[in-house]
């Protein structure tokens, strides 16, 4: 399976590569996984607003002259004089702001055309739900140290290839949400630094979610505890 960095737009994601290992002046949180789109949104407009502040004070009449003078090598003073706009910096800040604003809106653009591509075909409300439900999960074993393995029912109408794209699914819609939502406090899947895995075996499919950092792998036991803890006061 694509690991979630990979759904975003090829071109997008290269660029953003080669933008942070050429420009240091690289928009920081511009990512499109540093934040949701809800926010990336709200950024461009802060900065998009900042712009227009830096703009109104730049006047293209304003001028100001120096007269600077230097001493050549037989002790004759050389002047010359230079004029310069004084509000030239709030041009150029402006500028950097709707530089600013346009990238928090490529990657709100980018993460929602990743969901887009990665729910093609699906029920609309997969995004939202995931393939993890109380209806579908047979049975969860933890992983010590790593993350769990959930098992789901069997379904004929549901391939592996069809589970694959509802994770992935899923896990774009709650990138577009920046990882954050009440209703999916508990799901294994809704974890940014999560890696996930659909195999098959006789029992059913299962969905293998771990994760390299021991926080969220924690993170992802402690919720795969809560599905098999239902499962079990369900009486399955």
């Amino acid at each position: 399976m694509k690991p979630l960095h990979a759904l975003i737009p090829t071109a997008f994601a290269s660029l953003a590569l080669v933008a942070c290992a050429s420009n240091p002046g690289v928009t920081r949180g511009a990512n499109p996984y540093d934040m949701s789109v809800a926010h990336h949104e709200a950024a461009a407009q802060q900065e998009e607003h900042a712009a227009v502040l830096q703009e109104a004070k730049y006047d293209p009449d304003a001028t100001v002259s120096t007269t600077r003078c230097r001493a050549d090598p037989f002790g004759q003073n050389n002047c010359w004089e230079s004029v310069e706009n004084p509000t030239e910096k709030y041009r150029e800040q402006a500028a950097l702001h709707r530089k600013r604003a346009k990238d928090h809106l490529a990657a709100a653009v980018a993460l929602l055309a990743a969901e887009q591509e990665a729910c093609a075909g699906l029920p609309p409300e997969t995004g939202a739900t995931g393939p993890l439900t109380a209806e579908s999960v047979a049975s969860v074993q933890l992983l010590a140290g790593e993350g769990a393995a959930i098992r789901l029912r069997s379904d004929p109408q549901v391939s592996v290839a069809k589970l694959e794209q509802a994770v992935a699914c899923h896990r774009a819609h709650m990138a577009s949400l920046g990882f954050v939502g009440a209703s999916m406090k508990d799901c294994p899947l809704a974890l940014e630094k999560a890696d996930t895995d659909v195999s098959s075996s006789e029992g059913g499919p299962i969905v293998t979610v771990t994760a390299e950092d021991p926080k969220v792998a924690r993170a992802i036991i402690a919720r795969a505890q809560a599905l098999a803890q239902h499962d079990a006061s369900s009486g399955r």
